[in-house]
Order: C-alpha cells, then sequence, then structure tokens
C-alpha cells in the first residue's frame, strides 16, 4: 500500500495532506470521530446507542486500530479533517470532522484510497453501512448486496453490506 504524503489542491478545495495515520494521531481522530458521530448521527440513535459508539471510539480503542489496520488521514491547516481505516479490500471506518463537511475532504481521502486498492491489484472494495450512510457510497459506484446484524457491545446495529467492483 503507498503510504507516502501528498498535497493534493483543486479549485474547489484548499490545500491538504494525505499521509499514513500514526499512533499518535489517536487523540485526535478519537475526537474527531466522536464529534462526527454526536453531530451526523444524534438523532439516528438512542443515548445508550451513541455511547456505544463513543466506547468504541475512545482514545485505547483508535490506538488499538491505528495498530492493527492500515489507515490514512487527510490534514487540512493542520488538523485531522478525515480518517479512514481498512483492512484491504474492505473498509472499516471512514470519518470527516464536521466543521470540514461540504469541502470536499472526504471525497478526496475516499477516492485516494479507492484508487490506492486498485493500484495494489484489489478487484473490488467492500464496506458496511449504516442506513443513513448508504447515499454517500452509491456515488462511489457501491451497491448494496445485504444487510447484516452487526453486535458491538452485545447491542444489534443493522448495516448494509455494500462492494464496488474495480474495473
Amino acid at each position: 500500500m503507498r503510504k507516502t504524503t501528498n498535497t493534493l489542491t483543486s479549485q474547489n478545495q484548499p490545500s491538504s495532506l494525505i499521509r499514513a495515520t500514526a499512533v499518535d494521531d489517536a487523540t485526535a481522530i478519537s475526537k474527531m470521530i466522536i464529534r462526527n458521530v454526536d453531530h451526523f448521527h444524534c438523532d439516528n440513535y438512542t443515548a445508550e446507542e451513541l455511547e456505544i459508539w463513543r466506547r468504541g471510539y475512545s482514545i485505547f480503542e483508535v490506538e488499538k486500530q491505528i495498530q492493527n489496520r492500515q489507515s490514512f488521514v487527510l490534514e487540512y491547516d493542520e488538523h485531522i479533517a478525515a480518517s479512514i481505516q481498512f483492512d484491504a479490500p474492505e473498509i472499516k471506518g471512514f470519518y470527516v470532522d464536521p466543521k470540514y463537511k461540504g469541502m470536499g475532504f472526504g471525497k478526496t481521502l475516499f477516492n485516494f484510497l479507492l484508487s490506492n486498492l486498485k493500484e495494489n491489484g484489489y478487484n473490488h472494495v467492500e464496506l458496511t453501512s449504516n442506513k443513513w450512510t448508504v447515499d454517500f457510497y452509491e456515488k462511489f459506484g457501491f451497491e448494496v448486496i445485504g444487510e447484516e446484524i452487526v453486535y458491538w457491545e452485545k447491542h444489534p446495529f443493522t448495516e448494509y453490506r455494500m462492494i464496488k467492483k474495480n474495473r
């Protein structure tokens, strides 16, 4: 997997940097993911379910994820604006800080990973999504191929298995 840093700019997007995630990033990533969950899912989940998400992305849990998975972050103005984790060819977590919503950082990081996976010979990419983000992934050519119940702290969450064929 390519782990070089890239400074990316376009006419519609400020300069950003994509790089491999370091364990030292765990605190910033944990806080960013929790802001994301609180912002985008506060109306979608119960208080108990939100607490499960928050515990699942504690600093300690994020450190373990960084150590056990490949991941990239997108930095903007020296802050982590987005993070993506994967066990190729499956994307395991993708989050954008809500304060950077609409700036194209999520799309940039997501396309970066898709390109990396394709360059490394993966003929498809998989992920699971909750019902509120299926539309986002469909914009990248993913299709729902099934529904799964994922247990997190013995609590069931409905997820949608999605796949994209690399052509």
